[in-house]
């Protein structure tokens, strides 16, 4: 059953849960589209990593896709969040509310 909830305030930790976990999301998707196309690609696409002054080559480095595109967008969804929280705290106030559907559960 699907509700309606409307947020007129959001704690920091909240907005950047959220965020981070959106962007470990399309991390997870285009490190997954990643890993296919380096696998459809064979070996006239060589796939290479480098890790601060170590170069990994061939299967390890696509294999590494599969961790290192996800944890590079919840890093930068972590940055996003921390730079974006005030101007969505200032449009909250501006525009009084914020609407959203989905299936909730209430702790108190």
């Amino acid at each position: 059953m699907n509700t309606r909830i409307t947020i007129k305030s959001i704690k920091i930790s909240s907005y950047i849960r959220l965020c981070v976990w959106a962007a470990l999301s399309v991390g997870i998707v285009y490190g997954l589209i990643s890993f296919v196309f380096s696998l459809i690609s064979g070996s006239s696409g060589g796939t290479e990593v480098k890790i601060v002054s170590m170069t990994i080559t061939g299967v390890p480095a696509k294999l590494l896709l599969l961790l290192v595109v996800p944890l590079t967008h919840a890093f930068w969804g972590l940055i996003f969040s921390l730079i974006s929280y005030y101007p969505f705290m200032i449009i909250l106030k501006r525009w009084k509310k914020f609407t959203i559907e989905g299936e909730f559960e209430i702790n108190q």
